[in-house]
């Protein structure tokens, strides 16, 4: 069942092939193509399209102070999976450290392109909202040769 604000459809589908599926709304059966492209999906049918795209609330975002270099934890838990050391090269976006709370896990990504200066928490520590998890360094420039 999908419910769209006041209003509740029946909806079941099946796999034909990798892209397209048959889908029945409301006891009509419709053909829809599904091209996913990881965090975005597209979908068509019966000639009309939508782009979903799955939103991190955790995730970097696009015009983050790369000055700040700060990565604090959204919310009290307990670490479950430190990712990355001092020393580190890293991605934006990439996941830094899991955290678990309130039995879900939460993973804090690079908000930039950076180095790992330090973790401040192992694997099992405890940690307060707001509590600064990882220090990030601006990647070291290659000097012009």
């Amino acid at each position: 069942m999908l419910q769209l604000g006041e209003e509740v459809i029946h909806a079941r589908g099946e796999e034909l092939t990798g892209e397209s599926l048959m889908v029945e709304l409301d006891g009509v059966q419709r053909r829809a193509i599904v091209l996913d492209h990881g965090p975005e999906t597209a979908v068509f049918l019966d000639g009309e399209n939508w782009r979903l795209v799955e939103i991190d609330p955790l995730a970097a975002h696009e015009g983050d102070d790369p000055g700040a270099g700060r990565l604090t934890a959204p919310m009290p838990g307990r670490v479950t999976q430190l990712l990355v050391a001092a020393g580190d090269p890293v991605r934006r976006g990439e996941p830094l450290i899991v955290i678990e709370a309130m039995k879900m896990e939460h993973t804090v990504t690079a908000p930039v392109d950076g180095i790992v200066e330090a973790a401040r928490f192992a694997v099992g520590d405890l940690v307060e909202e707001g509590a600064e998890l990882i220090v990030l360094a601006a990647p070291e420039r290659e000097s012009p040769g």
